[in-house]
């Protein structure tokens, strides 16, 4: 494969979420149920055509593709700000503060006993839990740190897009040494991080101009 595989996954999703939006919009998907049993029905189809023609990332889409349709409908419905809110409240201080202790404290023994699912894995799993146990116990009101992940989650996609080619086979060999330049392992992250949020930044600012300039040739060419 030419391409990491969540290259063809980044790229199928691009394709999908925007079509699908406008279909759903016209035929009024309004509430979470129909849109659960609607894109049930489409995963369940999609992967059997990338099964069948035996297309790129078949296995990575059986296996992510719900993650991106629950990330999808929890973005749609603001499923996050709603257990949020309940939780931010004055009176549920307590019950707050508890839950971010209890999700930080998951996301230690997930990484420590790794339930058998693979340090790879476990990392996923705990550095999401462990964010949103942070944040519930209140550092989301230190300005530097929700500015930072404010920051990373708004090119968070792109993020992980660039990131393949510190270790992509066609293109490791030029990127990992400027990885490594740090030498130690914790900066190496950090600087790796830095690497692709800045390019995550300028590819976002391009993207913008390209969308401008071919809306602009779009109005010309309809006046």
């Amino acid at each position: 494969m030419l391409f990491c595989w969540y290259i063809f996954f980044y790229l199928f999703l691009m394709l999908f979420f925007p079509f699908y939006y406008r279909i759903a919009s016209k035929i009024k998907l309004n509430t979470l149920l129909r849109e659960v049993v609607v894109l049930f029905l489409l995963y369940r189809l999609i992967v059997k055509v990338f099964v069948f023609f035996h297309l790129p990332a078949s296995f990575e889409l059986i296996t992510w593709f719900p993650m991106a349709i629950c990330a999808y409908l929890c973005a749609k419905y603001n499923v996050l700000g709603i257990v949020f809110s309940f939780l931010l409240e004055q009176k549920h201080q307590i019950v707050r503060i508890l839950s971010g202790i209890g999700l930080i404290i998951t996301a230690y023994f997930i990484m420590a006993e790794k339930w058998e699912i693979g340090v790879f894995y476990s990392c996923w799993i705990c550095i999401p839990v462990a964010v949103v146990g942070l944040y519930l116990t209140g550092l989301q009101y230190v300005k530097w740190f929700d500015r930072l992940f404010s920051l990373l989650g708004r090119y968070s996609m792109n993020i992980w897009m660039f990131h393949s080619i510190f270790f992509c086979i066609y293109t490791r060999e030029v990127f990992q040494p400027i990885g490594f330049l740090p030498k130690n392992p914790i900066l190496v992250v950090c600087w790796v991080l830095l690497l692709c949020t800045v390019v995550s930044v300028l590819l976002d600012i391009i993207q913008k101009r390209v969308k401008g300039l071919i809306s602009n040739i779009f109005h010309q060419l309809k006046g």
